[in-house]
This record gives C-alpha cells, sequence and structure tokens, in this order.
C-alpha cells in the first residue's frame, strides 16, 4: 500500500517555518479565500517565503529542488522549449539527455502542463521544482527580453522559409 504524503504544513513546522497556529490561521483563510493555495496565503502572511514553500513542496513530492539563480544552463538545453511555452506553463528547461528532458516548475500537481510537453516534445520529462519568481527571471535571463525573443523567432521562421 502506498503511504500517504505528508501535509504541507507538517513540513513546514518540521522546517521551523512556520507554527501549528499559524498553519491553522492560513487554513482557516483558505476556506474563506477559495481558490487560493496554504502555500500563497502563508506567503501572503509573511510567515514563510516563495523559496521556503518550494523546498517544503519539494519535499512533500519527493522532488529535487533546485537554485536557478546559481545554475549554468547550456544554450542548447534552452533551445528544446520555447520562450512562450516556458512562459504560458512557468516552466524552466534545466538537462536534456535525447531522450529525457528535466524542467523546473513551481507546481507539482500542474498534470496538465506536463502532459502538454511531453505531447509537445515527444520526450519523457523530470521534475525538479523551483520558486515562481526565479522561473520567471531565468525565462528572462536566458530567452532574452520578449522583444528579443520575438524577433529571434520571426528570423528564423523568415529564415525557414527562404531555405524551403
Amino acid at each position: 500500500m502506498a503511504t500517504a504524503r505528508k501535509l504541507l504544513g507538517k513540513i513546514l513546522e518540521e522546517m521551523k517555518v512556520a507554527t501549528s497556529v499559524q498553519i491553522e490561521a492560513a487554513l482557516k483563510k483558505q476556506m474563506t479565500e477559495s481558490g487560493k493555495k496554504l502555500g500563497e496565503l502563508l506567503v501572503e502572511m509573511k510567515v514563510a517565503t516563495a523559496q521556503q514553500i518550494t523546498e517544503a513542496l519539494a519535499r512533500q513530492f519527493d522532488y529535487p529542488y533546485v537554485d536557478l539563480d546559481n545554475l549554468k544552463l547550456s544554450p542548447e538545453v534552452i533551445k528544446t522549449i520555447p520562450r512562450s511555452v516556458c512562459e504560458e506553463n512557468t516552466i524552466f528547461p534545466i538537462k536534456n539527455t535525447g531522450k529525457n528532458l528535466t524542467i523546473a516548475m513551481h507546481d507539482p500537481l500542474d498534470l496538465f502542463a506536463l502532459d502538454n510537453l511531453k505531447f509537445i516534445l515527444n520526450m519523457d520529462i523530470s521534475i525538479v521544482l523551483a520558486p515562481k519568481d526565479t522561473i520567471v527571471t531565468a525565462i528572462s535571463k536566458y530567452y532574452g527580453s520578449k522583444a528579443q525573443s520575438d524577433m529571434s523567432a520571426a528570423i528564423e521562421q523568415a529564415t525557414m522559409t527562404q531555405s524551403e
């Protein structure tokens, strides 16, 4: 029988990020503000940082946690996924072995994004978790500004059209 996943609140308590009283307050708030996740509420309440929540989620779902700010990535890996797909799904490519692509994402429950990516790329996908803000920053850093990305895509499209 599969073991039950530990609750996020309990993990945050073990990490000494939040107390049981703070967790309870956030859970009560969650009942009145439907649609918000416990982690989001704890960040809003200034009980935890996005990084701490992501680290706790990584423990909860048994995924590696990665610090995108200190990661050196190959430009070839970045080319695996178009910027628009990264932005749409808040994901970022980390490593490509040919058959398996490792991506950073912030929401381990976003199964739609995973299935979509597997379909688009026809590859197996491995997950690491990173805070949403670091994923957004990495997209800007490695893909350049949105205008630069749009221009590069237009040039590439024009070049492909002319060579056919």
